[in-house]
């Protein structure tokens, strides 16, 4: 089995929409998918021998946030490469949390595999909401003083200690 991660190319949107069985979703789920895949700055496709099997996404709520909210979507491609997929979502969530330290989103009631997997890329569960459990993952405190201080919100890494 050959796994593969590749950020999506704008290019090809109608082409990975299609390949995602997007007809299959409820309007609902289609319209929440729509809402997160063109609010998100930044998008990957993970492939299980060259077929879509899942794409997740982040949205930073303003152009200056240090915050994004992680969105996933999967499908039955993902099944029996699970491992994998886990392993490369590792490194991906380190590249997203170069760029926002602190990610956050909800998973849904009962999706105790989502829930395992965002437990095992460092995410704390809050307390569950009406629909879905909210969670956040963060960078380590070094990571968040370097990008606070990178991006001008303060001199530099050392005197942001203060101000996080």
């Amino acid at each position: 089995m050959r796994v593969r991660i590749d950020e999506l190319n704008w290019d090809r949107v109608a082409s990975t929409i299609a390949q995602l069985g997007y007809a299959n979703l409820t309007e609902f789920e289609r319209s929440t998918f729509d809402r997160c895949l063109f609010s998100a700055s930044h998008v990957w496709l993970g492939f299980a021998d060259d077929e879509l099997a899942c794409i997740w996404g982040v949205c930073p709520p303003s152009i200056l946030s240090d915050q994004a909210y992680l969105w996933l979507w999967t499908n039955e491609n993902v099944k029996g490469n699970e491992f994998l997929f886990i392993r490369h979502s590792q490194r991906a969530v380190e590249k997203m949390l170069e760029l926002f330290p602190i990610l956050y989103g909800h998973v849904a009631f009962g999706a105790e595999g989502s829930k395992r997997w965002l437990r095992f890329l460092g995410a704390r569960f809050g307390e569950p909401g009406d629909k879905a459990i909210p969670f956040q993952i963060r960078a380590q405190i070094d990571k968040i003083k370097s990008v606070v201080a990178t991006r001008g919100f303060c001199k530099n890494a050392t005197s942001c200690a203060s101000d996080i």
